[in-house]
Parts: C-alpha cells; sequence; structure tokens
C-alpha cells in the first residue's frame, strides 16, 4: 500500500489538520432518525473512536464489528466488509 499511501499523502495531511480542530459533538445527530451502520474492527483501540458515543445518541443505530480487523476493515477484509454492508442495506 505505500505508493497509495504516499500517493494520498497531501489530502491526508489536510484531513488530519481539518480533524485536529473538529469538536465532535455526537448529540447533534440525534435527529438523524434514518437508520445507521457503524463498522468497527475489534482489532481497534476502541476508546480512540466515536462509535460508541455516536451510536448512543443516534436513535436507529447499530455496531457492527469486523472480526480480527483494524482501521482499515475495508480494505483488508472487502468481503467481511460488504458483506456487513450488504446484510444491513438489504434488512
Amino acid at each position: 500500500f505505500w505508493q497509495l499511501w504516499t500517493a494520498d499523502a497531501e489530502a491526508s495531511l489536510n484531513d488530519l489538520r481539518a480533524l485536529s480542530r473538529h469538536r465532535f459533538d455526537a448529540a447533534r445527530y440525534r435527529s438523524l432518525t434514518r437508520p445507521v451502520q457503524l463498522l468497527i474492527g475489534t482489532e481497534s483501540p476502541r476508546a480512540l473512536y466515536f462509535t460508541d458515543a455516536l451510536a448512543a445518541s443516534l436513535p436507529n443505530a447499530r455496531v457492527t464489528e469486523l472480526e480480527g480487523q483494524a482501521h482499515e476493515g475495508m480494505t483488508t477484509a472487502p468481503e467481511q466488509f460488504v458483506e456487513a454492508i450488504s446484510r444491513f442495506l438489504l434488512e
């Protein structure tokens, strides 16, 4: 993935700059009533992400764990990712 990461370095740096200035408030999303699926890898340090706080604020959310995956589960386990998304969309 080195070539992909380095090609995306400038955009990633801009993303990091924006994220460092952003103040996340899960309560801002309470009025979103549509079904929402949040994904997290079982190997990710869950406390670093806002997944659980956001799920608690959303009235119709569920958290799906990608087993054995970390932050890049959609890249490292695309079949598992597609199955989780497909299951959610087809319900």
